[in-house]
């Protein structure tokens, strides 16, 4: 063997003993886990989350009127458009959403997504922030290609067919992406039959923490 080639050889071992350092040192790098409640749904999640003592970023984006529940949680104001109108189920004149009207995403939320961490989101789907929120933000950090992981739930039956049928054209629309996972609050009813309201909520926080928490849900898709 000339020189020439026991430089080349040596050349060559340097590399196959730097890259599993590089690639070890990458692959060891844990991210911070930041959960991040929509809507008011979404934003009880939290407190059940941070009851159960995961260490994490925790923040809500919600109505005022839902501060409450949050605790010493990071919280961002979003106030969605309102119409009034009538519920089927003759509870009189209330004021909903009107979805109708474009979402346009304040820069506070997308400046949360400026971080390099591990992004879960939950929402539930059928109102207006809920729905199109998760919505916006699954293209946002789609194309920024972040670690995230959106979980949402469909809405009871009892909150009528015009959510339902926003809920599940927006679940039609996030169901190309990986990174996404849902139930139907409706299985829950299903599985433990007739339950007073406060319980079946509490049921379908739980829910999602069972989704979060599933072993194989874990496995983001990570972009390198």
């Amino acid at each position: 063997m000339n020189r020439r080639e026991i430089i080349k050889g040596l050349a060559a071992l340097s590399v196959l003993t730097i890259l599993p350092k590089e690639f070890l040192k990458r692959r060891t790098q844990v991210k911070s886990t930041h959960f991040i409640g929509i809507g008011r749904a979404g934003s009880k999640v939290l407190r059940l989350l941070h009851s159960k003592g995961i260490q994490a970023k925790y923040t809500a984006i919600t109505e005022n009127r839902n501060k409450e529940l949050l605790l010493d949680m990071a919280f961002i104001n979003f106030t969605p458009p309102y119409k009034i109108n009538k519920y089927i189920n003759n509870i009189g004149a209330v004021k909903v959403s009107d979805m109708n009207q474009k979402l346009i995403v304040p820069k506070e939320v997308t400046d949360l997504f400026s971080n390099d961490e591990k992004f879960i989101l939950f929402a539930g789907l059928g109102g207006y922030t809920g729905t199109y929120m998760s919505r916006e933000l699954a293209v946002l950090l789609n194309e920024n290609k972040k670690d995230y992981l959106i979980i949402c739930c469909l809405p009871f039956s009892f909150y009528g067919t015009e959510q339902k049928h926003h809920a599940n054209r927006i679940k039609d629309e996030l169901q190309t992406d990986p990174n996404f996972r849902y139930f139907e609050c409706d299985k829950i009813i299903e599985q433990y039959g007739d339950m007073m309201l406060s319980d079946a909520f509490l049921k379908a926080d739980e829910k999602f923490y069972e989704i979060y928490s599933t072993p194989l849900v874990k496995l983001i898709h990570t972009y390198n």
